[in-house]
């Protein structure tokens, strides 16, 4: 399946080549009654631009434009 997305900034083209997940945890330790636990997932999107440079970018900067060539809207009935 070929997907090429755009970035919703730049409106720069990308082909879609995976994606991936960050998951992070980290713990602070202040004083013996104090501890700051930070975590959380970013889920990220593997595109390369016509190059071949590879980017990751947060899922929520990118939108699909095309699909096997095809618009997006045409792949709805």
């Amino acid at each position: 399946m070929l997907v090429f997305v755009e970035h919703k900034e730049t409106h720069e083209p990308f082909l879609l080549l995976g994606t991936g997940l960050g998951v992070y945890r980290s713990e602070m330790k202040g004083s013996i009654f104090e501890e700051t636990v930070h975590e959380g997932i970013h889920k990220m999107l593997a595109v390369c631009d016509k190059s071949g440079t590879i980017y990751w970018f947060p899922s929520d900067e990118l939108t699909v434009v095309t699909v096997d060539g095809k618009k997006v809207k045409d792949h709805w009935l």
